[in-house]
């Protein structure tokens, strides 16, 4: 039975080191999509951009 929760405690460590990467990718996202947000109004207000 010991045998399970190694197994148990293996899964669920890699799950959250996992978990932690997603995190950390979705705020580099996030922080990407902000900045291509700031430059697309900087080129309209240029009139470089029209809709």
């Amino acid at each position: 039975m010991e045998v399970f929760g190694i197994i148990g405690m293996s899964m669920g460590t890699m799950g959250f080191i996992f978990g932690i990467m997603g995190l950390n990718t979705m705020t580099q996202v996030t922080q990407l999509r902000k900045e291509h947000e700031e430059l697309k109004e900087l080129l309209k207000k240029s009139g470089a951009l029209k809709e």
